[in-house]
C-alpha cells in the first residue's frame, strides 16, 4: 500500500530552503532527492517538473505549491518537502509560495494508489488549519508527522 509515510522521509524535508525563484527551489529539493539516490539526474528531473508545471501547477493557495516530476531519472517514488526562508513567486499565481511539496515519480509508474495519495495530499493542503500547522513546525520529523497525521483526516 502506498502511504505518505512511505514516500515522505524525514531526510527529504528541509525547513530552511534558501531560494529566490521557483527553479532554484525545485533544484534544492531535487538535489536532496539526488543525495538519497532517488533522482539520478537533477537536470532531467527539474526539466520534467518544469514541463509538468506548464501542463498543470497545483498551487493550493495558503502559500503552498504541490508539484511533480515524472521521468526516467527517478528510480523510486518519493516526496520532498521544502519550507522557504522567504516567500517566492510561483509565476502566474498571484499568491507567494512558502511551502513546496514535490513528488518524484519513475517514468513508467502507473500506480493508481499513488495517484489517489496525491489527490489526498492536494485536498489536505487546501485546509487552512493544516497549512497553519505546517508553518509552525520546528523539525523535519514534526513536519512528516503532522502531514501523516492530517492526511488521515481526509
Amino acid at each position: 500500500m502506498v502511504t505518505l509515510e512511505s514516500m515522505a522521509k524525514e531526510d527529504l524535508i528541509n525547513l530552511n530552503v534558501k531560494a529566490d525563484s521557483k527553479k532554484i527551489a525545485i533544484d534544492v529539493l531535487a538535489d536532496m532527492m539526488r543525495s538519497k539516490g532517488i533522482v539520478a539526474d537533477t537536470t532531467e528531473f527539474t526539466k520534467s517538473v518544469l514541463l509538468s508545471e506548464l501542463e498543470s501547477t497545483i498551487n493550493k493557495g495558503n502559500g503552498v505549491a504541490l508539484s511533480r516530476g515524472k521521468c526516467s531519472a527517478v528510480s523510486s517514488a518519493a516526496i520532498a518537502i521544502g519550507r522557504l526562508t522567504k516567500s517566492i513567486s510561483w509565476e502566474d499565481y498571484g499568491e507567494p509560495v512558502d511551502i513546496i511539496v514535490l513528488a518524484a515519480v519513475p517514468e513508467d509508474d502507473i500506480d493508481f494508489e499513488r495517484l489517489d495519495l496525491m489527490g489526498l495530499i492536494s485536498e489536505m493542503l487546501e485546509s487552512i488549519t493544516v497549512v497553519s500547522d505546517l508553518y509552525n513546525i520546528q523539525t523535519p520529523g514534526e513536519m512528516r508527522d503532522a502531514m501523516v497525521g492530517h492526511i488521515n483526516e481526509f
